[in-house]
């Protein structure tokens, strides 16, 4: 009886990583079968034994970089004393330029924000999930400061949060780039009655 192959798990890593750096340098819609497997010197054959189409490897590496967003999320917030403080990193970190300047490690919601209608369904669905943990999170210190409407509130918090993260990253002037950013910390910060210093 043959070994089983080693190689097997290592093409299926190597397709999701190129698979996740494509998506994260340009788009859903670059993330190509042909150059997937081209970029990481395979067959057809080889990506065929791992995903029945390039949808299932779009979902597959979608899935991958929320898992990964959602770690850093959880990691961040146990380094933290409470949920409220948590929220207050997130909301400092998620707002500033040195978020807006690494879209390739950075929150994958505004990274695919513009794309999600035309990814897969799978791949839809983990956005989908993701945005509500995220809703969630930031849910939580509000309701244990007995806030009105948090869910409305946390919904609209980071729909403002991520469309400020899109806009500050389209634009092509630093100086407003950086304005919109504060203008929306500023309001954020405000809205979410949270004790910022």
């Amino acid at each position: 009886m043959r070994p089983k192959s080693t190689q097997a798990p290592k093409t299926r890593e190597l397709l999701l990583e190129e698979a996740i750096r494509t998506i994260r340098a340009a788009g859903v819609h670059a993330c190509t079968l042909n150059g997937v497997v081209r970029r990481i010197g395979k067959t057809h054959g080889g990506f065929y034994g791992h995903f029945s189409s390039r949808d299932a490897m779009v979902d597959a590496a979608v899935e991958r970089m929320i898992e990964s967003n959602r770690s850093r999320r959880v990691e961040r917030a146990a380094a933290e004393d409470s949920p409220a403080q948590a929220l207050m990193t997130f909301i400092d970190h998620y707002l500033s330029p040195e978020h807006r300047d690494d879209s390739i490690a950075g929150c994958v919601l505004p990274l695919l924000a513009s794309e999600a209608l035309r990814m897969p369904d799978g791949a839809r669905q983990h956005y989908a999930a993701e945005a509500k943990s995220v809703r969630e999170f930031i849910a939580v210190p509000l309701r244990a400061r007995g806030g009105q409407q948090v869910d409305a509130t946390a919904t609209s918090l980071l729909a403002e949060m991520v469309g400020a993260l899109c806009q500050a990253r389209a634009e092509p002037d630093p100086l407003e780039s950086g304005q919109i950013l504060a203008a929306s910390l500023t309001v954020v910060r405000q809205r979410s009655g949270l004790p910022f210093r």
